[in-house]
This record gives C-alpha cells, sequence and structure tokens, in this order.
C-alpha cells in the first residue's frame, strides 16, 4: 500500500487525505493546530460552537456539496434565500437581489443605465468560456491582466463595478477591487450565476471535523523538515508535545499555506517554484463575534459592505442559533469582518478595543445587537485570505508548468490550498482533490 503524507488539516489538506485513502493509500496528515479545520475550524466559548469568521458557502459549490454528501449531512445545508443577502449603502441596508439585470438596477447606488450595460456580461462569458475553469483556474492566466475595478468599469460602469461586481467578487476575501485580477470574478460569475447564499448547520468547522473523522489525523504535529529518499520519496519529520517523530512516504502533499510551504519544502523546489511561493501574497482578517441567548435580528442574513462606502467592515454574517451547537433555538451569532485595510491597521489593537469599535458598527448597521450578546469574542488571522492581485493567475500558471514537468520527472511532492485555486471554501476543497488526482495517477502500478 502506498504511503502518503498530507502537510495540514484544513479543508485542502482533508480533500485531499480523503481523495488519497479512497484509492487505497495509507495516508498520515500532520497538523500543528488543536482542531481539523485550519483557520475554519471551530472555536468554543462557553461551550458554543460555532465558526469565528461567520463563513457561508453556496449552493453552486460543488465540492462542499459533495464533501456533504460524503459524510451523509446533506440535510445541513441553509440556504438564506431570497432575503438573506442585503448590501450597504452610504449607510443605510437594503435587500439585494441579483438574479437578474433588473435585480442589479435596484441595488442601490447602481445607475439604471450602468445596469443596463450587464447585457454583455453573458457575451463576455460565453467568449471566454474556454478559459473558465474553477478547478483549474490557471487556464484563464491570458484574462489576468486587468484590474477588476478597471475591467468593470470599461464594460459595465463604475456603479456596477462598486455596487455589485466588485462585491459579488470581493466581499469575505480579503480582495480589493482597485487590485484583485477581473479573472476573479469572470470564475465566480461562470459557476455561481444562480447560486444563493448557504450556511450549515453546525457550521463549516463541524463539516471539516467530521472530514477528518477516519482519517489518521495527528493534530499538534508540526512539520519541520522533508527529506528526499533515494527511492524518490520522502521522509517527513514533524515535532509533538511528546517528542520528535518522523513519517515516511512514497508521496507528500503540501496543503499548508505558501510561505509554510516554502520553509518547509524550499530545498527540493526550484527557483521558479520558490519564487511563486514567496510572492503569493495574503489578506489579515480581524472578525468579532457575538451570540444571543435571544437575537435581535429576524433572519439569516449576509450584509455586504461595498469598498466605496469605506467602513470598516468587510461584511456582517447574521446567522440562526442552528449554524452554531450549544445556543438556544431563540438565539443566533452575528459576525463582524472587518476589512482588510482596516485590520492591517489594527493589528496590534487590544481586543478589547476592536471589539469595541466594531461592536459599534454592527449596532449601526443591526440595532439592538450591542447591549444583547451573551459573549463576544475577536478571531484574528495574520495571513487569512490569499490575495488574487494581476499577475496571480499568470504567475500560477508559470507555478503549474513547473509542477507538471518535475511529475514527469518522477518528483512525488504535490501541493493544495486556496492559493491555488481561489479565495473560497469550495475552491480549497477543490484543489485538495485535484491534488489527490494527480498522486493517483503517478502512484499507479
Amino acid at each position: 500500500m502506498r504511503r502518503v503524507v498530507v502537510i495540514g488539516a484544513g479543508a485542502a489538506g482533508l480533500a485531499a487525505a480523503r481523495g488519497l485513502a479512497g484509492g487505497g493509500c495509507a495516508v498520515t496528515v500532520l497538523d500543528a493546530g488543536s482542531r481539523p479545520g485550519g483557520r475554519l475550524a471551530s472555536a468554543d466559548v462557553d461551550g458554543v460552537v460555532f465558526d469565528p469568521a461567520g463563513t457561508l458557502v453556496a449552493t453552486a459549490d460543488r465540492h462542499v456539496l459533495a464533501l456533504l454528501a460524503e459524510v451523509g449531512a446533506t440535510d445541513r445545508l441553509i440556504a438564506l434565500g431570497a432575503r438573506g443577502v442585503a448590501q450597504t449603502c452610504r449607510g443605510r441596508t437594503a435587500l439585494v437581489d441579483a438574479s437578474s439585470r433588473l435585480g442589479v438596477a435596484r441595488i442601490p447606488g447602481v445607475r439604471p443605465l450602468d445596469a443596463l450595460r450587464l447585457v454583455r456580461l453573458d457575451r463576455l462569458l460565453a467568449r471566454y468560456a474556454r478559459h473558465l475553469d474553477p478547478d483549474a483556474p490557471e487556464r484563464g492566466a491570458p484574462l489576468d491582466d486587468r484590474s477588476l475595478r478597471d475591467f468593470a468599469t470599461l464594460y459595465f460602469g463604475r456603479s456596477v463595478a462598486e455596487r455589485w461586481i466588485g462585491p459579488v467578487a470581493t466581499v469575505g476575501t480579503g480582495n480589493r477591487v482597485e487590485d484583485a485580477s477581473r479573472l476573479l470574478f469572470l470564475l465566480r460569475a461562470a459557476s455561481h450565476r444562480a447560486a444563493s447564499l448557504a450556511a450549515l448547520r453546525g457550521g463549516v468547522g463541524r463539516l471539516l471535523a467530521d472530514a477528518a473523522s477516519g482519517l489518521d489525523v495527528r493534530l499538534g504535529a508540526r512539520a519541520t523538515s522533508l527529506t528526499s529518499l533515494d527511492d524518490g520519496g520522502f521522509e517527513v519529520a514533524f515535532e509533538t508535545d511528546a517528542g520528535a517523530g518522523h513519517a515516511p512516504a512514497d508521496a507528500v502533499v503540501l496543503a499548508n499555506a505558501a510561505p509554510d510551504a516554502l520553509a518547509l519544502a524550499g530545498g527540493a523546489l526550484s527557483t521558479a517554484e520558490r519564487d511563486y511561493l514567496d510572492g503569493v501574497a495574503y489578506a489579515p482578517c480581524v472578525a468579532l463575534t457575538l451570540g444571543f441567548a435571544r437575537r435581535p435580528f429576524e433572519a439569516p442574513r449576509r450584509i455586504g459592505v461595498p469598498q466605496a462606502d469605506g467602513w470598516p467592515l468587510d461584511a456582517l454574517v447574521l446567522l440562526p442559533a442552528e449554524a452554531a451547537e450549544g445556543l438556544p433555538a431563540e438565539g443566533g451569532l452575528a459576525v463582524a469582518v472587518a476589512s482588510a485595510e482596516w485590520a492591517e491597521r489594527h493589528a496590534g489593537a487590544p481586543d478589547d478595543v476592536v471589539a469595541k469599535d466594531l461592536a459599534g458598527v454592527l449596532s449601526r448597521l443591526v440595532p439592538g445587537t450591542r447591549h444583547a450578546a451573551a459573549f463576544g469574542q475577536v478571531t484574528r488571522f495574520a495571513a487569512a485570505m490569499p490575495r488574487f492581485d494581476v499577475g496571480h493567475f499568470r504567475r500560477l500558471a508559470d507555478f503549474r508548468r513547473v509542477l507538471d514537468d518535475r511529475r514527469a520527472e518522477g518528483r512525488r511532492l504535490y501541493f493544495a490550498g486556496d492559493h491555488l485555486a481561489g479565495p473560497w471554501l469550495d475552491a480549497a476543497l477543490g484543489s485538495g482533490r485535484r491534488a489527490a488526482r494527480d498522486v493517483l495517477a503517478d502512484l499507479a502500478p
């Protein structure tokens, strides 16, 4: 039986491990954290288990739906529905329905004449269809030549760029409209035009914990070195509280963040591979989660906050009690996710200062939330989401070509992660599945 070590028990690593185990490999997953799921792992405050960043999925997320089916949890999907998406405009909040050009035209701040220009979108998607594969986004490298803001303003007008296309591609990702590649939006639009947002009963962290069940996942195990062996395999050294250990492998999947993958495997990589990993930029995340024994809002909802509004928030997520564990049925969660710029400026601020500032903004947009909370928690990630600025997909295409060359030479070192696919859970899962397919193809007798 072929032995494979996966570094990282986040979404990509767990997807890779499940695919490899299903293909008959003996898989060991090493992760330095205390819970599976990486930055999407559940948090626990006074017995309430929840997703600290209010992660949502979409009804068109194929890999999320597949994982739900694998673990027997298809009934956990909670579609937010027509009233589940809202957006701010100059301090006011309104429901948004962007399923049609008429719906886009009704988004506050969108000029009707600009909305009419959206007839061009279907033509563009048809023209670019051969480049738009969310499971192989590097195929879109020829389109990675213009920022999202410049592209959207040119084709559809500034108001559509700021109030619809920009938020569709960037809310919840830490990417900036003025820097992000237009390909980020085109990939999403091609596969998610008719999708609606959804929450998961028990949260995304619970789903990833279920995905880890049955696998050999070693938590608290920090990989420290990767040594190539004469037979083409590797030996992975790691450290735990109990001491040092090692795991031999016929293949290794690096499903950790790009800087960590570079630090671990740099000696086994070419200059081009090191340059790509070294060039991956990440956006920070700061989020405030408030838990309520009795929620002060009526329905689950995501409230997008366009960057043009200048607020310190990127998004607000309002969730029912069933999206967590341990809350009373009439309870709920409100998650305020700071903008990447605000998170950068307040990286050194104490938690109580961050909580006060974000709670103040939250209470202005969702009245009643400030003083009714049973608990509050600030969550920080210095490097939360990969940034897909203009040029990232072109560098990714070059990286993939080098990986294919090294695979052809017999090297059995693979990569998975959201930085290879997109700043969404579904993209991370798809990246892990892709890595598993590559490993199985190369290790086949």
